[in-house]
């Protein structure tokens, strides 16, 4: 079955540090409202694609963009799972993977998000 935008912290945090002026800033949130409409927004409408860039140029964008959407996940929203070196280089060559395609959507990338991180409305008390 295919991910599905929904209300959880997966598709939040995707949305907000993609969102905010303070973190990554690509879209503003009166164009693109957080609601289920937001999970069909696509890479190439974001600020950091480089619609007339070469496959390198998209590339190196995508690493970029990639590094800092991690940092600033794990520094908001803390989530648990094992962060060793390895889990932290397939997270991060799948999210480049992603924001290279410019087909590629929130909802994409929120599936990404839970599959590398355990958020707090996923854990057990």
């Amino acid at each position: 079955m295919a991910y599905k935008w929904r209300k959880n912290l997966a598709c939040f945090s995707t949305y907000r540090v993609l969102e905010r002026d303070d973190r990554l800033d690509q879209f503003e949130e009166e164009l693109v409202p957080l609601d289920k409409s937001a999970g069909k927004y696509k890479v190439s409408y974001m600020a950091f694609y480089p619609d007339d860039g070469s496959p390198k140029v998209k590339e190196k964008a995508a690493r970029n963009i990639a590094v800092k959407f991690i940092r600033f996940t794990i520094k908001d929203y803390k989530p648990k799972k094992e962060e060793t070196s390895q889990t932290l280089k397939k997270w991060h060559g799948e999210l480049t993977n992603l924001f290279k395609d410019g087909d590629k959507t929130l909802t994409d990338i929120a599936e990404v998000q839970d599959e590398y991180c355990k958020f707090k409305d996923e854990m057990e008390d």
